[in-house]
């Protein structure tokens, strides 16, 4: 995907649906030869939880650097 940076959220949706439109039918198309192309992950795992709604409730002692990431969610 190529973006130009003046797309609007919309446009970026479509971009990003058709792509992955894409990559499901080509995996459906090539299945199940596609399975000895697969690549292991490298680097270490990560797994982030469901947020709820506590884990945006902002403390007012602690500082916003403290907070950050709780208002880095969009």
């Amino acid at each position: 995907m190529h973006f130009t940076g003046t797309e609007i959220v919309e446009e970026l949706r479509a971009t990003q649906a058709d792509a992955t439109f894409k990559l499901c039918l080509e995996f459906i198309d090539n299945y199940p030869d596609i399975i000895d192309k697969a690549v292991s992950q490298e680097g270490e795992c990560s797994f982030y939880h469901r947020r709820t709604s506590e884990d945006s409730r902002l403390d007012p002692d602690k500082t916003i650097r403290e907070q950050f990431n709780l208002l880095r969610v969009v």
